[in-house]
């Protein structure tokens, strides 16, 4: 699967196709800004011009074949999840990858940072360090691969296999928040934006206003696939598939499909939004 890019204006079905990073595999995007990354299984790559030309940014990385998760962003720091040697941050945007060895995981697939603390998820395992890494604490288990997001004092954790957890910052326990979800649901993202909780999943996009004591389904129209990203952009909510991709302006009253012309095929899905 090769990761897709595209911009669009005003949130309309009119995209345009960037230089994007070759056949590199994609596996998240991120923007801080102006400034758009990419993580792919070659590394990081950064664009300053909304993607019409890629610079490849692995400097101090372990080995140049980093797979890189995902990134978050906080007090002047970028974060990378990578496999192979953890968590790494950096100080000037990507252009030097600094990584503290206390990390004793070999792998992080999720990053959140809030204020001075960053989470980081290996294979359900959660860690966290308040000092930039020099130390971390081992933060309990979410029993599988998923998103992290945090809002205020609270974490929360998405799994493959369909549990979303919740926990306090600099807490060593988890509960399970799935509520009235569905037992056979697969959670693919998750986002926290105006005190609202979204999932992505194979059974529709859900909201939860009380942090996961009551989910709604906020999609009304039939789907064969699962919603595999979301991203909450003002008061639009966006959610696509591996191969379509809709919008909903009124939390989730009426939706409309923007995937016009993306060229998606069995080779080129749709990985992220951003």
């Amino acid at each position: 699967v090769v990761l897709l890019i595209f911009s669009v204006t005003e949130v309309i079905a009119d995209w345009t196709l960037t230089s994007g990073v070759g056949t590199r595999y994609g596996n998240t995007l991120f923007t801080n800004g102006e400034t758009i990354f990419a993580g792919t299984d070659s590394g990081a790559y950064r664009s300053t011009n909304n993607g019409l030309n890629w610079t490849l940014i692995n400097s101090g990385f372990q080995t140049t074949t980093h797979r890189v998760y995902d990134f978050a962003y906080n007090n002047g720091k970028l974060w990378c999840a990578t496999d192979g040697s953890g968590p790494y941050y950096s100080t000037n945007n990507g252009d030097l990858w600094i990584r503290e060895h206390s990390y004793t995981r070999d792998d992080s697939y999720s990053i959140e940072t809030n204020g001075h603390y960053v989470y980081a998820n290996d294979a359900g395992s959660m860690y966290y360090t308040t000092n930039l890494g020099q130390n971390w604490t081992y933060s309990g288990s979410t029993n599988g691969l998923g998103g992290l997001v945090i809002s205020n004092n609270n974490v929360f954790a998405a799994t493959f296999g369909g549990d979303i957890y919740k926990s306090i910052l600099g807490s060593t326990s988890w509960i399970n928040i799935n509520g009235n979800l569905a037992t056979d649901i697969d959670v693919y993202d998750l986002r926290f934006k105006n005190n609202i909780l979204y999932i992505a999943t194979n059974r529709g996009v859900w909201n939860s206003t009380n942090e996961g004591t009551n989910w709604s389904n906020i999609n009304i129209f039939n789907f064969s696939s699962p919603f595999t990203t979301i991203e909450v952009l003002n008061t639009h909510i966006i959610a696509s598939t591996y191969s379509k991709v809709y919008i909903t302006a009124d939390n989730g009253s009426n939706w409309a499909d923007i995937t016009g012309a993306l060229p998606v095929t069995s080779n080129n899905q749709i990985r992220e939004i951003a």
